[in-house]
């Protein structure tokens, strides 16, 4: 007999299975539970505004967007899918494919491409919130909190930039999607999106492989919004793509080492790395892996070098008062999650479950070096556990009758969202640094073209004279000028002191 208000045989919202529901029975139907949800739209839709004007300030980048754009320009749509030259460790054809889409529109217009890019974090973020599923006041402040964490992470900071289409951000929005239509109760589509989001993710960016991991476990623990043959569609594309990848990368030089990446407290190249773990690259992976797990748990190392443990050894100044913030929040934010686990329903239960398997696929992903965009699909399902945890602090807060429990519930919330706000804050100052620099980068760069010129070169100038005008055309503030405390407390570039 069904007596909340859902239909027969329909899967129980995330947080409806959480106490902090049960007062709240008809929920779906009720004027607060329209009003919660309402504010969290326009939560969603404020973050959106905000971030549209910091990456609209922010210019085409030169290293990556140049290089990117011009290859697209001289390339046809059918060498386009059908080069196979840069398979290997990089395979990213869809990624080309939506940025020659793009290019087509009016070339390269940094208008156009911004658009794009804010789309799919609309995508994101509107993904977001339906796998937090707030319903209750309660849950949108836990919501705003986990927000927080979401955009002040470090390893989701990346995906706020447009290069010039980013793809974490595009496999993150599909990463959340699939976590949705997993948790919802089985249907016909159950039995095509699996392989659909799967083929999305893989051919996007390699980060994709996270989509089937998250897909094995969803069904592991009982979600039926896919189907056992869905499921199996999902591995099997998994299993074509492998198979299809490895068949034309081992036409190519396999290299165990591809680029270099911190180890301790230096960052190592190729050649050191080959001469350390030639014989034993497996050691060398697992720490690569680890680093990428540690980093999303304790913010600490950064792409692979202990920075903050260097300083909080050696002698001198000690760590940046930003790093303090940064480590101890994180340490604090998955302490929480620790304690909370253990308190959620079953179904909430699930959704760590989950959760953390893309967590650790994700970390295993960075295996060949460590940088800290890898895992931003691992920051954002780290930001979903930590919604479901502080909704059982909720709960504590408004049943538990022992006054110390609810003070050290209301302690340890308020301290966890005062450094995730300062992070967010954080996250704000960096896009807009991001804006300043891009026109300082363009302004050292020169081209020249002479009469023994090649098309293609005289193509790639017009095309870099072009896109140096975009960024050029954009200005922001110096950050220079700033008060001290924000390059104190706020992680900022060093140089812009």
């Amino acid at each position: 007999m069904v007596t909340t208000g859902q239909t027969e045989g329909e899967t129980p919202s995330p947080v409806v299975a959480t106490a902090s529901r049960s007062a709240h029975p008809g929920a779906v139907a009720s004027a607060s539970h329209s009003h919660a949800l309402w504010a969290a739209y326009v939560l969603v839709a404020a973050v959106l505004i905000v971030l549209a004007a910091d990456t609209y300030r922010i210019g085409f980048v030169y290293i990556d967007n140049f290089r990117i754009l011009d290859h697209i320009n001289r390339t046809s749509w059918r060498e386009l899918v059908s080069d196979t030259s840069d398979v290997g460790e990089i395979y990213r054809p869809l990624n080309l494919i939506l940025t020659k889409a793009v290019f087509e529109i009016r070339g390269a217009d940094f208008v156009v491409f911004r658009t794009a890019h804010l789309v799919t974090l609309g995508v994101l973020l509107l993904g977001w919130l339906k796998a937090c599923d707030p319903r209750t006041w309660r849950d949108v402040m836990s919501f705003a909190i986990a927000t927080g964490c979401l955009l002040g992470l470090h390893t989701t900071r990346f995906l706020f930039h447009g290069v010039p289409l980013n793809p974490y951000t595009i496999v993150c929005a599909v990463a959340v999607w699939a976590f949705v239509l997993a948790r919802r109760p089985a249907g016909r589509a159950a039995h095509v999106w699996p392989a659909l989001l799967t083929t999305v993710a893989l051919l996007t960016i390699e980060v994709g492989f996270v989509i089937p991991v998250m897909l094995l476990m969803a069904y592991y623990v009982g979600w039926r919004g896919l189907s056992a043959g869905g499921l199996a569609a999902a591995v099997l594309v998994t299993g074509v793509y492998v198979a299809a990848r490895a068949a034309l990368f081992s036409e190519l030089e396999s290299a165990p080492f591809y680029a270099e990446t911190g180890f301790g407290f230096d960052v190592i190249d190729v050649v050191t790395q080959h001469d350390r773990f030639g014989a034993f690259p497996i050691l060398f992976y697992g720490y690569n892996a680890a680093s990428a797990l540690l980093t999303v748990l304790a913010s600490e190392p950064r792409g692979g070098v202990f920075e903050f443990v260097e300083r909080l050894w050696q002698e001198g100044p000690g760590p940046a008062s930003w790093q303090w913030v940064n480590v101890t929040t994180s340490l604090a934010t998955s302490a929480f999650g620790v304690w909370a686990v253990g308190r959620l329903p079953s179904r909430g239960r699930q959704e760590i479950a989950v959760a953390c398997a893309g967590i650790v696929g994700n970390a295993c992903l960075s295996f060949l070096y460590a940088r800290d965009r890898i895992p931003s699909l691992a920051g954002v399902l780290y930001a979903l556990c930590f919604y479901l945890s502080l909704a059982v602090a909720a709960e504590r807060l408004a049943k538990d009758r022992a006054r110390v429990v609810r003070a050290v519930a209301a302690l340890s919330v308020l301290v966890l969202a005062t450094g995730w706000t300062l992070r967010c804050i954080a996250t704000q100052f960096a896009l807009r640094d991001a804006a300043w620099l891009s026109p300082q980068e363009w302004a050292a760069r020169t081209v020249t073209v002479t009469d023994r010129s090649s098309d293609d070169e005289i193509a790639a100038a017009k095309l870099f004279l072009e896109m140096k005008r975009e960024a050029m055309a954009r200005s922001a503030p110096d950050p220079r000028a700033d008060p001290r405390w924000t390059h104190d407390w706020l992680e900022r570039d060093g140089a812009l002191r």
